[in-house]
């Protein structure tokens, strides 16, 4: 199941990332998602807004539509500042590996714990833990 999931997202080009702000939500849209070790990662900039809202609040949601259909997840963010997950990640992802050599290492990774997956096509919607 986590493959699907991971290939869903991948089909969609993008998702949407919702955290939260002073009680208020924020969502924007993310590029890269990728699974690394039975885990599904995501990676952001540790100067953006986004990582400092993940970091006060991690309970966040991922929402991504294809074909008709459409996925929730929702989870805790995990940061995973390990240098060899960063590394696999980067080698996967050619845009990052070139923001991470021209800007350093301000980039970190972040994998979902605890997550729950809603999949909606049509009126039919499946629900299971990952």
């Amino acid at each position: 199941m986590m493959i699907d999931v991971v290939q869903f997202i991948k089909e969609a080009g993008m998702f949407f990332l919702a955290t939260s702000e002073n009680g208020q939500p924020k969502q924007r849209p993310f590029g890269g998602v990728m699974l690394l070790n039975d885990r599904i990662y995501f990676d952001t900039n540790t100067e953006k807004s986004v990582y400092k809202q993940m970091t006060a609040n991690p309970q966040v949601s991922l929402c991504a539509f294809s074909k008709g259909c459409w996925m929730r997840i929702e989870g805790r963010a995990v940061p995973d500042h390990s240098p060899e997950t960063l590394d696999a990640i980067t080698e996967r992802n050619p845009m990052l590996k070139k923001l991470r050599e021209k800007e350093g290492d301000i980039f970190t990774s972040l994998y979902l714990e605890d997550a729950t997956v809603e999949f909606h096509s049509g009126e039919k919607c499946e629900s299971w833990k990952l």
